[in-house]
C-alpha cells in the first residue's frame, strides 16, 4: 500500500511538469 502511495506522489509532479512543458512549447509555436 505504501509503495503505491509513494509512486502516486512521485508520478503526479512528473505529469504536471510534462503538461507544463508541453503548454510552453505550444505557446512558443503559436507565437
Amino acid at each position: 500500500a505504501w509503495i503505491a502511495i509513494m509512486i502516486d506522489y512521485l508520478e503526479l509532479p512528473v505529469i504536471f511538469e510534462t503538461l507544463y512543458k508541453a503548454s510552453i512549447e505550444v505557446r512558443k509555436k503559436l507565437i
